[in-house]
């Protein structure tokens, strides 16, 4: 699998003080943190880090879900019905974006990363070391709730609804509710879901959402939640 870093990859003083870590912990965490210079997200899988470090996919597994417990990765999958057809690992503390290196415009799969704070990628001038390291993972969220509500407009408005959002609920909450309304969905009944700008300032999170078989949460990208789903990831 060719998933090799370009680039460095770093620790951050919150990941490498934690006590509730272990070195090898850490030491995935800079590699997934390498491995996501280039689109903001790593895409190896469990059999990758097994051969890196090797270790055993369990091994990899438990390493993952400690990671993620800790609040230091998110990681979102893409189904098609039960099958898994891709997995994304997003650091929380990354500051890396992928941009198009032409014209900083959308972003693509040639995209290149750059650190738009950091030029070079000078690890001494890094905007990790100068910025609070809450407001990275904050960000890191809202790409998370972008990536999992499919409808994808208004960024600007969705990101400006999330910010003050997230100031006044927990993440838990606000993911928890996003899934059970995406459940309320028929997969091809989008034109009756709210903008996610909308959907955040009306507080529909906090609703009772009755589940549809066949919803838009159940047929698209979805956050692993348990053993299974880290085990047998790509």
């Amino acid at each position: 699998m060719e998933n090799h870093p370009s680039y460095f990859g770093f620790i951050t003083a919150e990941v490498r003080y934690d006590p509730e870590l272990t070195g090898d912990e850490k030491i995935l965490y800079s590699e997934i943190t390498a491995l996501s210079n280039k689109h903001g997200y790593c895409y190896a899988s469990n059999d990758y880090f097994a051969k890196l470090f090797s270790v055993t996919n369990v091994t990899v597994s438990r390493r993952l879900k400690k990671l993620k417990a800790r609040g230091y990765i998110s990681i979102t999958y893409k189904r098609n019905g039960t099958v898994i057809t891709n997995r994304k690992i997003y650091p929380l503390t990354q500051t890396i974006t992928a941009v198009n290196s032409s014209d900083n415009g959308p972003l693509s799969d040639e995209a290149t990363a750059v650190n738009r704070n950091v030029k070079e990628n000078n690890i001494t001038n890094n905007n990790i070391a100068k910025n609070n390291i809450t407001s990275n993972k904050e960000h890191a969220r809202f790409e998370t709730f972008y990536n999992l509500y499919n409808k994808k407009k208004a960024r600007p408005k969705a990101a400006k609804a999330f910010n003050k959002t997230i100031a006044n609920h927990d993440w838990e909450t606000i993911e928890s509710g996003t899934i059970a309304y995406l459940k309320s969905i028929r997969a091809g009944d989008e034109r009756f879901q709210a903008y996610p700008a909308t959907f955040l300032n009306e507080e529909r999170f906090l609703d009772d959402h009755e589940y549809v078989k066949g919803n838009l949460y159940e047929t698209d990208g979805k956050p692993a939640e348990d053993d299974d789903d880290f085990l047998n990831g790509l």
